[in-house]
């Protein structure tokens, strides 16, 4: 996908918003519309990097764990494509802690994409058992996420980093157990592009018979050739280890076509000093004093362009480690800021939830305390009343006994029932004044 059409497919997705598509659509066509542009293999740029941060900052808040997964990863290959190492790693790292594996759900396929690259950036700063540990979890995420060829790939590149260990043993049984498994998923084109590599590590062991095998392999079956047998830019390293093959086979025509092509065709530093330095080795093999002399000159002086453009590298690898510690300081600063944020918020709501229990149990006590104030009030209305009957009952007594000098049994008052209303009055005025 042209970055023409992917800025013609962000037109069209907001105009799809607009006309009530929705926010969280529009944001999910964009993430899509952009990993589309990263799949086609397009170089991102700064542009793209705006735009995947603006996505991964949505979808932290608004998406699934595959959506914030595939958001901080596409910001990594933003990054990556910008040279910017650390900031690339830092991403992944990202990704790969929003990836929810425990969910049915959970994009594998993607995960093990994360692990892949995170896995060239340790290869490429040197860090070869770091490459190794991600090209595992690339692989086991891969095959769990029936994406055979990434898995297949994660582990053919493990050979990789066992080479730059110097275990080339391991390396090459690898690699072949990788391309025999390439060759039974039928992924033969992919099997042959990793021959050159197992071809030369068997060549330098002497295992000749076996690396014929795989030159053949890379040479008709990668796709990396025309119709004359050139290979395409880029890979013209390929004529060196060729041409140490055919010197080690005794070859000598076909060693000198092969450094010479290598020469001819393969302009920068490294191909330049292979080259000379194979020629060298040839004129030496041949007592050819005259040609060896002058390609180990040009040799030394090509490996002298190299190990200062190595130096430069070196001293870049080391500013990228350097900003990488930098923004891992700047990302626990940010942490242990968020984290006494988080923790006077906590504090806030503690506080906020004993405050609010505290209410609750006053307010409980006052309804308690109302309520048996009130049932004392309804009593002491009645013992007011019961209270106001005795007094006349007594006072109708007085008059009789006044009038009569007699009163009859019926009408006397007893005395412990006018005392307990009494007792009851005194109880309730007593508990209005508390």
């Amino acid at each position: 996908m042209s970055k023409t059409v992917y800025t013609v497919l962000l037109v069209l997705v907001m105009l799809a918003s607009c006309s009530g598509g929705g926010r969280y659509s529009e944001m999910r066509q964009r993430l899509e519309a952009l990993n589309a542009l990263n799949r086609a293999g397009s170089v991102l740029t700064a542009t793209e990097r705006d735009e995947a941060q603006a996505l991964a900052d949505y979808f932290d808040s608004h998406g699934t764990p595959n959506d914030q997964m595939l958001a901080h990863y596409l910001l990594g290959r933003c990054y990556a494509d910008m040279r910017e190492a650390p900031m690339a790693l830092h991403c992944y790292q990202e990704a790969i802690t929003r990836a929810d594996t425990l969910s049915p759900d959970c994009d594998f396929a993607q995960l093990s994409r994360v692990y892949g690259q995170s896995s060239a950036i340790f290869y490429q700063q040197g860090l070869y058992r770091n490459a190794m540990e991600y090209d595992d979890m690339s692989a086991k995420y891969g095959w769990l996420g029936k994406d055979t060829l990434n898995a297949l790939r994660s582990y053919a590149m493990k050979a990789a980093s066992y080479d730059q260990l110097q275990m080339k043993d391991s390396a090459i049984l690898i690699y072949e157990d990788a391309i025999r498994q390439m060759k039974a998923y039928k992924y033969n084109k992919v099997a042959a592009g990793f021959s050159l590599a197992v071809a030369r590590l068997l060549t330098e062991k002497g295992i000749v018979d076996k690396a014929a095998k795989y030159y053949n392999e890379y040479e008709h079956h990668s796709g990396f050739f025309d119709s004359t047998g050139n290979i395409e830019r880029r890979r013209e390293i390929f004529y060196y280890l060729k041409g140490l093959y055919c010197l080690k086979t005794n070859q000598p025509d076909s060693v000198e076509y092969y450094f010479r092509k290598e020469l001819r065709t393969g302009k920068d530093f490294n191909n330049q000093s292979a080259g000379a330095y194979g020629l060298s080795l040839l004129y030496q093999r041949y007592n050819n004093p005259d040609s060896t002399a002058k390609y180990a000159i040009y040799y030394s002086e090509m490996n002298d362009s190299v190990y200062a453009q190595r130096a430069t590298q070196e001293v870049e690898q080391a500013k990228t480690m350097y900003d990488y510690t930098r923004q891992q300081e700047l990302a626990q600063r940010k942490e242990v800021e968020a984290n006494k944020e988080r923790t006077q918020k906590e504090r806030i709501i503690y506080i906020s939830l004993a405050l609010l229990c505290l209410m609750g149990v006053i307010l409980t006590k006052w309804n308690q305390k109302k309520k048996e104030y009130q049932t004392l009030r309804a009593t002491h209305q009645q013992a007011e009343v019961e209270l106001q009957s005795l007094r006349h009952l007594q006072t109708i007594n007085s008059l009789v006994v006044a009038t009569h000098g007699l009163v009859k049994k019926t009408w006397a008052v007893p005395a412990n029932e006018i005392a307990k209303a009494e007792a009851i009055r005194k109880e309730y005025y007593e508990s209005k004044e508390k």
